[in-house]
């Protein structure tokens, strides 16, 4: 491992270890701030095509924006891995109760199929860690990486405040986000 790769490792972990030691109101007063702010933005708000996230391990919970985007009728998207391709995908959110575990205990469509999908009006992603220059750190699987890759898109991380670093090592195919969305404020510019 490059002493990049190994001091992003150190970093996951430590940012993880961080995230299990908030409690269940903490998670919920903090996301439902974020959200708040996600949608107060009416770019964000109104956006076509929503990939979004389904939490684990203590990440913002999207409950509410999930609600909002049903609400106005968005393209609701998720990750979700395609088994007969061994490959993450995009698929599209077809309700609560038509979800399965995929790997890694993440939520995903129980039929995944590859969609159709011309434009991604907006990504909101998951953050294990962040930088000030909106440098992303993940799980480490580059599934963003891979999935956002493909798409011109306003690309939204949803962090908590202590989530933040000083500086992340990067690498060429890490995809930087286009603001971070915190409870305490939105560092980045709204595109």
């Amino acid at each position: 491992m490059k002493g990049s790769e190994a001091q992003k490792s150190l970093l996951r972990k430590r940012m993880i270890l961080k995230r299990k030691g908030m409690t269940i109101s903490e998670i919920e007063e903090k996301s439902a701030v974020i959200c708040r702010r996600v949608l107060a933005n009416e770019q964000f708000a109104y956006a076509g095509n929503v990939l979004l996230y389904l939490p684990v391990g203590g990440e913002v919970d999207t409950k509410c924006l999930l609600a909002h985007f049903q609400k106005k009728k968005a393209g609701v998207f998720l990750p979700a891995y395609f088994k007969e391709e061994k490959k993450w995908i995009i698929s599209k959110f077809e309700g609560l109760d038509n979800l399965k575990a995929g790997p890694f205990g993440i939520m995903q469509p129980r039929e995944a199929t590859i969609p159709l999908l011309p434009s991604l009006g907006l990504a909101i992603v998951p953050i294990v860690a962040f930088s000030p220059e909106l440098d992303r750190l993940g799980w480490g699987k580059g599934v963003y990486d891979r999935l956002l890759g493909k798409f011109k898109t306003t690309k939204v991380g949803l962090a908590y405040e202590s989530q933040m670093v000083k500086k992340l090592f990067t690498a060429p195919h890490d995809i930087k986000m286009d603001c971070v969305v915190t409870e305490k404020k939105i560092y980045g510019k709204i595109v």
